[in-house]
């Protein structure tokens, strides 16, 4: 869990590990604040691109961290144009993606994790949003859900192939229009958890099917609403991590059981409170 805000900006690398609930560990810290930056896993890397810091000061750098080793931080090239606003984010074997963020867009660019290059375009998205945090990822596909378009909190789940520059096509919709939601990925589902529906911050967590175009059906329930919170993947559950609510920026980690509806626990604390956060995991 890279950068992220709680009145200033942490710019600690903070890793737990997902199978003892105690080990939390500062594994170094990014260039530069980084609230809102786009989080991308390699196999062998995590990825803060983009995001925002004092002054609403954008920026278009990639940190680069070393998952093997603590302190290894470089620059991985730049984004396209500054990215702000819970830009969604997924990733694939060899590339890394961004979709939507504001200035409000529906770009989908791509960063090749082999070469320090700056992105490209690779598609777009149904239609311009951004604070759609929920990125999730298939082996083959991309999936980001909900945000904000200017006039409403949309509802739309948009796909996109990793392996074609073809655009986005919906893939159904999520149970109610918000933002600033979290996204992570089990091998045959995305879901979505908290956010903010423009009068409320929200707990509930989402689950969607890769193999079919339907609306999203409710999973679980979040221990405590957050809006601005960061996803991580495990092979069997899935992690939301942070964020801010009522009251105040938060600590917790919650775990998400992909197979058990309603399985939802608390698996640890950071040691900084935040929300806006970029994660990664290998």
């Amino acid at each position: 869990t890279a950068g992220g805000y709680n009145g200033s900006y942490p710019i600690i690398i903070e890793k737990f590990l997902f199978a003892n609930a105690a080990t939390l560990s500062d594994h170094g810290d990014l260039t530069r604040e980084a609230r809102q930056a786009a989080g991308c896993s390699s196999l062998t890397h995590g990825y803060a691109m983009g995001g925002n810091g004092t002054s609403n000061v954008k920026t278009n750098i990639i940190d680069k961290y070393a998952f093997a080793s603590a302190n290894t931080i470089s620059d991985h090239g730049d984004t396209a144009t500054p990215l702000l606003g819970n830009t969604s984010s997924q990733s694939s074997a060899t590339y890394g993606y961004t979709s939507g963020g504001t200035p409000t867009t529906n770009t989908i660019l791509k960063m090749p994790f082999a070469s320090n290059t700056m992105m490209t375009n690779h598609a777009q998205l149904t239609e311009a949003r951004y604070a759609n945090g929920g990125g999730v990822s298939s082996d083959t596909h991309g999936y980001t859900s909900a945000g904000h378009n200017g006039s409403i909190y949309t509802t739309t789940i948009d796909r996109f192939s990793f392996s074609s520059s073809a655009n986005a096509t919906d893939h159904g919709d999520i149970s109610s229009g918000r933002y600033g939601n979290s996204g992570f990925s089990s091998s045959t589902h995305g879901f979505i958890a908290g956010g903010h529906n423009g009068s409320a911050y929200l707990g509930d967590v989402d689950k969607y099917a890769y193999a079919s175009n339907v609306t999203a059906s409710d999973h679980a329930t979040l221990s405590t609403v957050v809006f601005g919170g960061s996803g991580s993947s495990a092979t069997t559950d899935g992690y939301s991590t942070g964020g801010a609510g009522a009251p105040g920026y938060k600590t917790l980690i919650e775990k998400i059981s992909y197979a058990s509806q309603n399985t939802v626990s608390s698996h640890t604390n950071l040691t900084t409170s935040r929300q806006d956060a970029s994660n990664s995991q290998y």
